[in-house]
């Protein structure tokens, strides 16, 4: 029993540790392609269209693109901001449309006020103007207040209009949708980073079964270095984090240390090696390592106490078969036969021939 516990430990370390490295390349991808910044985008530009259906297509672009390159909300000179809030993004909509706002053309700007006016915010610079003059009265007569609550009552009193209210009624379920969509990438890339690094180390999950099965120092190894692993922080989700390319090395070093991993020397020894990797295999270990990390962690964890009580149960069991075997019992042979004819006769003086 406890050998194949021990099996499914050491799979389920090798599936931790390669997951890990997954993980952090996933993470890697997300930030180098701007995963976040991108769903946003397109998130903000299908709620300003919502808002005002007259927007065309390019027009709502336009204006998600300025708001998420505004200084005070993208994440560098390069990519969009991963996070905006509504209060911001109705803030930065009647900036953009006052007359001196440089960060949209004079179509999409006109376009814009217009949406507004439509929508019961006939002077943009004046409403503003009215919301800075209330944040900074709730600043003063509310100073415990936090800064979003007293900037969502100035909109509220200075800026309340049939526009304020259909964004405040469509900005949450549009990032819920937002959200979503970014999961759904992550997990493609995730599946992605999966099968190329299975790929590239030919993790064959048969042939690694097969082979935990008979080595008994491989198992031993790890299962030595499992319990390790489960006292450490679990493993986030792809979609946080940042990635440690260091940590990903050190992961890999340890398949390599207990035999699991080796490197080839070459593309040709790489290539050659394919003659003994099992498809069916590469398939399930990509399925595997497909459910993440955090997956992983938590399945050997619950392994490892399994482990531990099922060893508690058979030190017992083998400590009560020794004792059994070690108790002596000593045999009771038959009783002596008194000689009652002899001592009847004994006194007898007829018995005397």
């Amino acid at each position: 029993m406890l050998q194949s516990l021990d099996i499914l430990i050491g799979l389920a370390l090798v599936m931790l540790l390669v997951s890990m490295a997954v993980t952090m390349l996933t993470q890697a991808l997300i930030v180098l392609l701007g995963k976040r910044g991108a769903h946003l985008f397109r998130g903000i530009a299908d709620l300003l269209q919502q808002v005002y259906p007259e927007f065309t297509r390019g027009m709502a672009e336009e204006i998600a693109k300025a708001v998420l390159k505004h200084p005070l909300i993208r994440g560098s000179r390069l990519r969009y901001g991963d996070v905006v809030k509504r209060e911001e993004l109705t803030h930065l909509l009647l900036q953009f449309a006052s007359d001196d706002s440089p960060e949209l053309g004079q179509q999409e700007r006109g376009t814009l006020r217009l949406a507004l006016e439509r929508n019961g915010i006939s002077n943009p610079d004046a409403t503003l103007s009215s919301v800075r003059s209330l944040a900074l009265e709730l600043e003063r007569t509310n100073p415990e207040l936090a800064n979003t609550a007293r900037r969502s009552l100035a909109l509220l009193h200075g800026a309340g209009s049939d526009f304020l209210a259909k964004i405040n009624a469509w900005f949450d379920q549009t990032m819920d949708r937002v959200s979503e969509r970014f999961t759904v990438s992550a997990r493609i890339l995730t599946l992605i980073t999966a099968l190329a690094i299975t790929c590239l180390i030919q993790l064959d999950t048969v042939s690694l079964i097969n082979r935990l099965s008979i080595d008994t120092e491989m198992r031993n190894k790890l299962v030595e270095r499992a319990s390790g692993f489960t006292g450490s922080t679990p493993p986030g989700d792809p979609g946080g984090g940042n990635p440690n390319l260091p940590q990903i090395r050190a992961y890999f070093s340890i398949l390599s240390e207990v035999g699991l991993l080796k490197m080839p020397a070459g593309w040709q020894d790489w290539k050659d090696n394919w003659a003994s990797v099992n498809p069916v295999g590469l398939l399930i270990s990509v399925l595997l390592l497909s459910l993440g990390a955090p997956f992983w962690y938590y399945a050997l964890s619950r392994l490892l106490q399994l482990r531990s009580i099922l060893a508690r149960k058979e030190d017992v069991d083998r400590q009560d078969r020794e004792s059994t075997q070690a108790t002596v019992t000593t045999p009771v042979g038959p009783a002596p036969v008194s000689p009652t004819g002899a001592a009847g006769e004994r006194g007898d003086l007829a018995a005397v021939v």
